[in-house]
């Protein structure tokens, strides 16, 4: 596991033909996006990455993107999970669109858990969807 500022490579990967549909808003704007500069991009070999970003001093917002083909994706966010929690991070949590029923699922196979949901929050393919609030906290 490293942690990469590969930008331009980061970029890619989200803008990604499979990928962007998934993640993005009806209005956002593919050329004019950039990777934030403030989060921390952990890179799962060639295939893609998990992004943190702090939004507390113990509680980190995760998003995950993988290319399409990636192997070993469960094992690896697992890592990451464990390498924030040895950091000092105590509560992790991920906003994703309900539509997205395989980061649900990829959510779930890390050990996180539905803990909310924002109602009608994301512009996508012309309807506002739910996004579904998925958490985990360690003791």
């Amino acid at each position: 596991m490293e942690i990469t500022t590969d930008y331009h490579w980061i970029r890619s990967v989200i803008c990604h033909p499979r990928n962007w549909p998934r993640l993005a808003e009806d209005t956002t704007n593919q050329e004019a996006f950039q990777p934030n500069p403030n989060s921390i991009y952990f890179k799962h070999e060639h295939y893609g990455f998990v992004e943190a970003r702090h939004v507390l001093s113990r509680t980190c917002e995760l998003h995950i993107c993988m290319l399409p083909g990636a192997t070993g994706v469960t094992e690896f966010g697992c890592l990451v999970l464990e390498y924030l929690s040895s950091k000092g991070i105590k509560s992790v949590f991920s906003s994703i669109p309900s539509d997205n029923r395989a980061a649900i699922a990829y959510a779930k196979r890390v050990g996180m858990t539905e803990t909310g949901r924002i109602k009608k929050s994301m512009l996508r393919r012309g309807e506002m969807i739910d996004l579904v609030i998925m958490g985990k906290t360690y003791e």
